[in-house]
């Protein structure tokens, strides 16, 4: 439900935000976490609105957004009440910032109870801090850039997480960093 009373509280701030800005300059949506779906479903509604703001007034920032992780894909969470969809193709330019082992928005694409184990960990010490990572620092090979058949570029930065979120939790793991990092 708060999602979508987010969507709606969205909606009018962008059109009020819309009306205050001069020539040149656009409005900035950033979604963290809950927020991202939010922001997510704003670009679903802004999709259909025949109305909607040109592309150049209006950009969004996702920043740990689950709704991207394979995991949720289409996926109903009965623990949240929620309906995760694939994020639509829009004509707006999209960031989309990711804390590498967030459990949340960066689940493990081949699970296995070690990576399992550093995700759920990871949910807790790595899913917030992601919204303070300076981008400048991301290295190019965690840098995606995607045009869709819309016209929006998205941009996708996996930030990397210098400790492993295990190892964060149990610093007696150290020695064992490296092989845990493979798993």
């Amino acid at each position: 439900d708060s999602v979508a009373v987010g969507v709606e509280n969205l909606d009018a701030a962008i059109a009020d935000a819309l009306t205050k800005i001069g020539p040149g300059e656009h409005v900035t949506v950033v979604g963290l976490s809950a927020g991202a779906l939010v922001a997510d479903d704003e670009l679903r509604r802004l999709l259909a609105d025949p109305n909607a703001p040109d592309k150049s007034k209006l950009t969004f920032v996702v920043i740990a957004d689950s709704s991207r992780c394979n995991f949720n894909k289409n996926r109903y969470d009965a623990t949240i009440g929620y309906q995760y969809r694939v994020p639509v193709e829009s004509k707006y330019n999209v960031k989309v910032v990711t804390g590498q082992y967030d459990g949340y928005a960066d689940f493990p694409d081949r699970p296995n109870p070690t990576a399992i184990t550093n995700a759920i960990i990871g949910a807790q010490i790595v899913h917030i801090p992601s919204m303070l990572a300076p981008l400048s620092a991301v290295p190019a090979a965690n840098i995606t850039v995607r045009t869709n058949p819309k016209g929006g570029v998205t941009t996708s930065y996996l930030v990397p997480t210098k400790t492993l979120p295990l190892v964060t939790l149990n610093p007696k793991l150290a020695p064992q960093a490296t092989a845990l990092r493979k798993l």
